[in-house]
C-alpha cells in the first residue's frame, strides 16, 4: 500500500550523497518508529525535535 504523508523524518542516505542538513528532498521507502537503545532513547530525542519516524534510503533520491 501506497500512502503520501507530510511531517518531518530523519532520513538516512547512502554515504557521499549530495544532500545538505535542511535540504527538502523526495524519497520513497518504509517509515519506521525510531528505536530506543541501553539507556538512550532514539524515539524521545528524535520526539523532542518534532521527528516521529525515520527512513533509510537505499538509492539516490530526487531533490523536491
Amino acid at each position: 500500500m501506497t500512502r503520501t504523508v507530510k511531517g518531518l523524518v530523519l532520513v538516512q542516505a547512502p554515504p557521499f550523497t549530495d544532500f545538505r542538513y535542511g535540504n527538502r528532498i523526495r524519497a520513497e521507502g518504509k517509515l519506521q518508529t525510531p528505536t530506543d537503545s541501553g539507556d538512550f532513547s532514539c524515539r524521545e530525542y528524535l520526539a523532542r525535535q518534532g521527528v516521529y519516524s525515520i527512513m533509510s534510503v537505499a538509492r539516490d533520491s530526487a531533490r523536491a
